[in-house]
């Protein structure tokens, strides 16, 4: 598994850029929900609504500085949003899976999903990358972009 440095680089910065948005949304909607009567509800809308607004960006980016993509939008976008939607539903049923059980032994962890989301999303981050690089915007990994 050959990674391309520099398109590495760039994919970090956008993803990292990206990560900011997703959270700063995330941490409002948990602050605003999270007494709600929800139940665990409120970390799926908060998950969901956040990855929606941070995809938006994280396309836009890749498609046209990190990648440089000569596949058409037509082509590459209908890619990226179910390689999103996968990876928003992994990290939401992690969140929401891992959270109220460490919770119970953590209490500072009750007070701040960002504890809990952190860690899973840099998990995805590394298998986001090898997906956007390879199927989505066919990035050759022999030495030419």
């Amino acid at each position: 598994m050959k990674i391309k440095l520099p398109s590495f680089i760039k994919f970090a910065m956008s993803s990292g850029t990206s990560a900011l948005i997703d959270l700063g949304v995330f941490s409002l909607m948990c602050f605003f929900l999270r007494d709600k009567g929800l139940g665990p509800v409120y970390l799926t809308i908060a998950t969901v609504t956040a990855r929606l607004i941070s995809a938006s960006f994280n396309y836009t980016v890749n498609y046209l500085l990190v990648f440089k993509s000569k596949e058409t939008v037509l082509s590459t976008m209908p890619k990226y949003a179910i390689n999103s939607v996968c990876i928003m539903c992994a990290s939401s049923f992690l969140v929401s899976t891992i959270h109220p059980r460490l919770s119970n032994v953590l209490l500072f962890v009750a007070e701040n999903e960002l504890f809990v989301k952190i860690p899973v999303d840099i998990t995805l981050f590394f298998i986001n990358y090898l997906i956007q690089s390879r199927l989505i915007y066919k990035m050759d990994h022999r030495g030419r972009g």
